[in-house]
């Protein structure tokens, strides 16, 4: 396979900068999207393995003289 057939740049100076900050910020964009969905699917995975426990202690905070809550909301 011929390098030049790849239209790479030769020297530094016919770097297109615009298009690594584009890539860049893609790649970035992605990272954070990444982030997210994998921080979402880890807390409603603690949230299911720890229903029963938050059950539980809604019942107890119910309780007279109390006004605890272990749930947002």
């Amino acid at each position: 396979m011929n390098p030049r057939a790849l239209n790479l740049p030769q020297s530094f100076d016919e770097i297109d900068f615009k298009d690594l900050v584009k890539l860049s910020l893609v790649v970035l964009l992605l990272a954070v999207i990444g982030v997210q969905v994998w921080w979402f699917l880890k807390q409603r995975y603690v949230e299911k393995k720890y229903e029963p426990v938050i059950e539980i202690l809604d019942e107890l905070a119910k309780a007279p003289g109390t006004n605890a809550s272990f749930r947002n909301g």
